[in-house]
C-alpha cells in the first residue's frame, strides 16, 4: 500500500485565529504543532507598520523563543479595495509601508485582501459549426442538436473609471519588485485566506 509521506509538511496559522498578545499566540502555536504564524499588518492588538526596530526585533525574538517562524504579514485594501470609489493612492501607500515592513521583520510573503474586483467578461465562440465537407477526411461524432441560442449582446467594454485606476496596480508591482526579499499575495476574493 503506498501512502502519501507527510515529512517535510509544515503548517501556519493566522495570529488572530489564536490571541491578540503574540506571546500568547506564539506559545499556543508551538502546543498546537503549528510551525509558523502569519500576523496582520494592522489588528486590533498591534500596528506593526509603526513599530521601532527593536518592537519589530522583539516581536520575532517572542516567534523563536518557541522555536515558530514568521511566515508573513497579511494587509486589507479595504471594502473598496482598488475598485470605484476607492482611494488608490491611500491603499497603495499603505500596502508600500506593509511591504517595508515585512522587508524589517525578514517576512518572507504579504498577503493582500484585494477586495471585489469587475467580473471577468466571458466571450463566446461565435461561428458555426464546420460540416463534414468543410472537415475533409476528419471523422465528425454526430452532435445533438442544440436549441438555437438567441444572439448574445456584445460584451460593454470595462468601465473607464475602473481602468483608469490601472496607474496603482503598476506602482504595486514595481514596488513588489524593488522588494526582492518579499512575495506578494493578491487575493481577489471577499472571503479571508491563508499562506500561498
Amino acid at each position: 500500500m503506498n501512502t502519501m509521506s507527510t515529512e517535510g509538511i509544515r503548517i501556519g496559522v493566522f495570529a488572530s485565529a489564536l490571541s491578540a498578545d503574540p506571546r500568547i499566540t506564539a506559545r499556543t502555536a508551538r502546543e498546537i504543532g503549528f510551525a509558523g504564524v502569519q500576523f496582520d499588518a494592522v489588528s486590533f492588538g498591534i500596528d506593526l507598520t509603526t513599530l521601532s526596530g527593536s518592537g519589530r526585533r522583539e516581536l520575532r525574538g517572542i516567534l523563536a523563543a518557541q522555536d515558530r517562524e514568521l511566515i508573513g504579514l497579511r494587509a486589507d485594501a479595504g471594502s473598496k479595495g482598488l475598485g470605484l470609489g476607492a482611494d488608490v493612492d491611500r491603499v497603495i501607500d499603505k500596502l508600500v509601508k506593509v511591504m517595508e515592513t515585512a522587508v524589517g521583520m525578514g517576512s518572507p510573503l504579504v498577503c493582500v485582501e484585494l477586495g471585489p474586483l469587475p467580473p471577468a467578461l466571458v466571450i463566446e465562440p461565435s461561428g458555426p459549426e464546420p460540416t463534414a465537407l468543410q472537415a475533409g477526411l476528419i471523422l465528425l461524432p454526430e452532435r445533438l442538436k442544440e436549441p438555437a441560442k438567441p444572439p448574445r449582446e456584445p460584451a460593454p467594454p470595462p468601465d473607464p473609471a475602473f481602468v483608469s485606476q490601472r496607474p496603482g496596480f503598476v506602482r504595486v508591482d514595481r514596488t513588489r519588485a524593488s522588494r526582492g526579499s518579499v512575495s506578494l499575495v493578491w487575493n481577489r476574493s471577499g472571503s479571508r485566506f491563508g499562506p500561498a
